[in-house]
């Protein structure tokens, strides 16, 4: 039997989110009400730009000052900076061997770190 997960709204003073993502046995069982079926929900809007600079996983992003630029990390180490103007990616190198935790801009300069 596969897992279904639901989306349900917490009880008014029970914590400061909003929703919380429950399982249980009980909602394993049941159906998912049919407001979440295939059929009524509407389709993904159409991506505006895929980011290809990337073979693993994004683990990081980041927009420099200006929002000129967009830093991005993966879980192999490389570290891509790419223009949004252009959405071409100016450069791209492997930074870490472990995955990128973390991409920002200080004073300038890229930071990354693992």
């Amino acid at each position: 039997m596969a897992a279904s997960w639901h989306l349900i709204p917490l009880p008014p003073g029970a914590s400061t989110s909003d929703n919380i993502v429950m399982a249980s046995t009980q909602h394993l069982l049941n159906p998912p009400p049919a407001s979440l079926s295939p059929s009524t929900m509407t389709p993904p809007p159409t991506p505006f730009h895929i980011l290809r600079a990337h073979q693993a996983p994004l683990s990081c992003l980041a927009f420099t000052e200006g929002n000129t630029h967009l830093l991005s990390g993966d879980q192999d180490g490389v570290v891509a900076i790419t223009d949004l103007g252009t959405r071409r990616v100016v450069v791209s190198w492997k930074a870490h061997e472990g995955g990128v935790l973390g991409v920002g801009e200080w004073d300038g300069a890229l930071v990354s770190c693992v």
